[in-house]
């Protein structure tokens, strides 16, 4: 076993009304490197996403009050950028498969190992950083086109716009000479000039 942290400062919420067990993942969770808060119910969780994001999420499905459910749709819902992981007693794989629909990233078996833990941050940090990853290299290309595209407007030598501008301006002009000319555009042109 490797001892190189998994998660180099990864931030991560804990939320669990069972305070043992949201205390044990919260020591080791910061065992593989992560900076750990714990919340005992959804409503704190919350509060502390809302003042400060985490990078992933323990949450306990079965909470009092708001359930852990409820708390994934509430962090879907406002679009947060981190990764989920729901934990679920033993036989509810019911529940596991509602999570990942509903936009977990992964499931956590209670009672779990060090090994399950490990396998299972592990392979949550590595799609959170491919999405991530992918997210970036999104806006880097749609930068990149519409550079590309106004570059494709101008002259390199002389940095004038060229026949490919002309065009597309002149096309423009067309369109609107061609919707000018449907029949509304017509009786109302023809009302004008009656009125002369």
């Amino acid at each position: 076993m490797s001892t190189e942290p998994l998660a180099n400062g990864q931030r991560v919420l804990v939320v669990d009304d069972e305070e043992d067990i949201a205390y044990l993942l919260a020591v080791r969770l910061r065992g593989a490197g992560c900076a750990v808060r714990t919340a005992n119910r959804a409503q704190e969780a919350m509060m502390l996403l809302e003042a400060e994001p985490a990078d992933l999420a323990f949450l306990d499905v079965s909470m009092p009050g708001v359930t852990g459910l409820e708390l994934l749709d509430w962090i879907r819902a406002r679009e947060l950028d981190m990764a989920v992981v729901l934990m679920t007693a033993f036989g509810s794989e019911e529940v596991a498969v509602d999570a990942l629909r509903r936009g977990a990233d992964d499931y956590l078996r209670k009672p779990f190992s060090t090994a399950e833990l490990q396998a299972v941050l592990q392979r949550t940090l590595d799609v959170l950083r491919m999405r991530r990853q992918n997210a970036r290299l999104r806006e880097e290309l749609a930068e990149r086109a519409e550079l590309m595209e106004l570059q494709s407007l101008t002259d390199a030598l002389t940095g004038l716009a060229n026949r490919r501008a002309f065009d597309r301006s002149w096309l423009g002009c067309r369109r609107w000479r061609n919707a000018a000319a449907t029949p509304s555009a017509r009786s109302w042109r023809i009302s004008i000039a009656s009125s002369w």
